[in-house]
């Protein structure tokens, strides 16, 4: 199902919100997202302080990114509801295509996220739905949305942040 950015009324919103939050209740039922978790220096991307190595290279055509939600500065728990907008269809960009090179990565600290296609929902005009679990402490991260070269290399020029707090969990 695709969901039209453009509505016309205030009735053809309200249906959008409502299509939409059944989309994301849909998702939030489903398999959780695998999390790759790795200790400081352990992992080819990563330096010996954990920080990403970042790879500058040539974009060449990449689709552009854009994180839509969560907004900067919001407060999140434990499952969250991502919503990104990318210039082009990236079901082929994902590390569940045949020949996978550049691929998509969310991570926050530790833990990097590489989405499959089957687990970003398309919601029309190039924006997608990806819902994952957190494992993170209660407090202010920095989640982080790129491209990756083959070997997990940040391709820095993409790199799209945002600010949140995780809240702790009851």
């Amino acid at each position: 199902m695709q969901i039209s950015s453009r509505p016309s009324r205030v009735g053809d919103r309200f249906e959008q919100f409502i299509r939409c939050m059944i989309l994301v209740a849909g998702a939030l039922v489903a398999a959780p997202a695998h999390a790759q978790h790795h200790e400081p220096g352990t992992h080819h991307m990563h330096g010996s302080d954990g920080a990403p190595v970042a790879r500058s290279g040539n974009t060449g055509g990449l689709p552009a990114l854009k994180i839509l939600l969560p907004q900067s500065g919001n407060t999140i728990g434990e499952r969250v509801a991502f919503v990104f907008q990318a210039d082009d269809n990236i079901a082929e960009m994902t590390m569940s295509s045949a020949n996978p090179s550049v691929h998509l990565h969310v991570a926050m600290d530790e833990t990097e996220l590489m989405p499959m296609a089957d687990q970003l929902i398309q919601l029309g005009d190039g924006r997608y739905l990806y819902v994952f679990d957190l494992p993170a402490k209660p407090g202010r991260h920095i989640i982080r949305l790129y491209w990756a070269d083959p070997q997990h290399h940040t391709i820095s020029e993409t790199v799209q942040t945002l600010n949140v707090v995780v809240k702790e969990s009851k």
